[in-house]
């Protein structure tokens, strides 16, 4: 998932059982602490807010099915999340136009080195 994206949807659990009626009414939770949270019926995850690929790139989060038997039977999985980091700021050029002499029939060769921000990029 993309980082910097409160409230996204992220995907549904699903689990099953066996037991009739009231018994096999399935219930998901997530620990509070996480940066995630799940609806308990529909098992809809979605991310509590927006997460930061340069504070923390994968996530691993521990969801608990459990049914409403009086002897409830519990199971958990681990759902592994990976952050896409996506640029926080645009680059900026130092000038607005850049100027350089290229010879004719040149082989495939750096012409220009050109700074923006405090990283530089190389033309080719």
């Amino acid at each position: 998932m993309k980082e910097g994206q409160p409230n996204k949807l992220l995907g549904r659990l699903e689990a099953k059982d066996a037991d009739e009626d009231i018994n096999g009414q399935i219930r998901f939770e997530i620990t509070d602490e996480s940066p995630f949270k799940v609806d308990p019926i529909t098992g809809e995850v979605s991310t509590k807010y927006a997460l930061d690929f340069e504070r923390q790139k994968v996530h691993y989060v521990v969801v608990t099915a459990k049914d409403n038997a009086q002897d409830a039977r519990i199971a958990t999985a681990t759902m592994t999340i990976a952050v896409e980091d996506i640029p926080d700021t645009e680059p900026m050029f130092n000038s607005f136009t850049y100027e350089v002499t290229i010879p004719e029939n040149a082989p495939s060769m750096k012409v220009a080195k050109v700074e923006v921000g405090k990283s530089g990029w190389d033309l080719i």
